[in-house]
């Protein structure tokens, strides 16, 4: 287990290098100034809709089986390419260090997911479409969670079984969800979640791969059905199986204390993944809108479901998030709870160490 985790922290350390890089758009393509850190390939921008695939030994769902069908029923009214990369983690184990994951084994668990442009997110989407921070087909944060919900740990108080029961069924809920690297893996799983962003871009793309991952699994299931009747059939969402709006919600929000007024939420330049308030100027690059604020207490208040995995990158607004889900928690109702340590900004290291003690000693108070 710790392993894992810690292979992922040393992976994720190459992503502060990659950010330091320059990208500029230039005669219809990127060019990366890597500085030998990594070797970054060309990806081609064009005006033309389609699928833009990068996965070693390819994948169905852009070059292959149902590729056009995808980006005809998902790509509606998306402008310029569609960016797709595919995750594949495998069912029964999980990524330590002499780990390979390679994308043909059988028994695994895959998901598309719909990216930004690389010119408008070259951290997570750019880095993505050249697996620039961890092996090909993962992501560094999405390995950490598989860990949790796939390894055993001996000794203490977990003696058998994974840390997090990552089972069909199951409620997760993500805070902070960017494009849903983490939320669609559980849902690939068969969890019902609930994901959160304030950014707007990042709620269509997820809404896109949720288009994605749905009409792919059925039509996989209506392989005997002639098209385009399963195409139509498809298209339908509520066709969409662990994908479908049943089973998959989206909140357009930012997690506060109380769901009342709205705030000004800003993204950093060209990272649409990134809205620290103590960090963000914004800039012509960056997004920003005024978002509703809502408290978890509040959206799940009326689920029969308890949280089984409770998943939070608000980016050093833990704690107020947490407020916010006071009633779950005292009530017993949240099982397990995922939160980070932010040192990117070094001068503010003694306040991000200090704010994650916060939030231990909230939880600890509340058993």
């Amino acid at each position: 287990l710790y392993a894992a985790i810690n292979q992922n922290h040393a992976l994720t350390s190459r992503m502060h290098k990659l950010e330091a890089t320059a990208f500029e758009d230039q005669k219809g393509g990127l060019r990366g100034v890597t500085q030998g850190v990594l070797a970054i390939r060309s990806v081609p921008v064009t005006n033309q809709p389609r699928t833009e695939a990068r996965h070693p030994k390819g994948g169905i769902g852009w070059n292959g089986e149902f590729s056009e069908i995808l980006r005809k029923v998902c790509g509606v009214g998306r402008e310029g390419t569609m960016y797709v990369q595919e995750l594949i983690y495998p069912r029964e184990t999980y990524l330590d260090v002499a780990f390979t994951n390679d994308p043909s084994l059988p028994n695994t668990f895959r998901y598309l997911l719909s990216l930004h442009s690389p010119v408008v997110d070259n951290v997570v989407s750019f880095g993505m479409l050249n697996w620039a921070f961890a092996p090909a087909g993962t992501y560094p944060s999405t390995t950490e969670v598989h860990t949790l919900c796939t390894a055993s740990p001996t000794g203490g108080l977990h003696t058998s079984g994974p840390l997090v029961s990552c089972s069909l069924g199951k409620l997760a809920v993500e805070v902070g969800s960017a494009i849903g690297m983490v939320s669609f893996y559980l849902a690939e799983r068969g969890m019902k979640v609930y994901a959160l962003d304030p950014v707007k871009p990042n709620i269509e793309r997820m809404g896109e791969s949720a288009c994605l991952n749905g009409v792919r699994e059925c039509l996989q299931q209506q392989r005997n059905t002639p098209q385009p009747a399963a195409t139509k059939m498809c298209s339908n969402a509520s066709s969409w199986g662990s994908f479908a709006p049943s089973r998959v919600t989206f909140v357009h929000g930012v997690a506060d204390r109380a769901t009342e007024g709205s705030r000004l939420i800003r993204s950093h330049n060209n990272n649409l993944a990134a809205t620290d308030p103590a960090d963000s100027r914004g800039g012509k690059d960056s997004w920003e809108g005024m978002i509703a604020k809502v408290a978890l207490d509040d959206v799940l208040q009326d689920l029969n479901l308890d949280i089984e995995f409770l998943h939070m990158c608000p980016q050093g607004e833990e704690f107020m998030v947490l407020e916010g889900t006071f009633r779950l928690i005292k009530a017993g109702r949240v099982r397990n709870i995922l939160f980070g340590v932010y040192q990117a900004n070094q001068a503010r290291r003694k306040e991000q160490v200090g704010a994650s003690i916060k939030v231990y000693t909230f939880l600890q108070q509340l058993g």
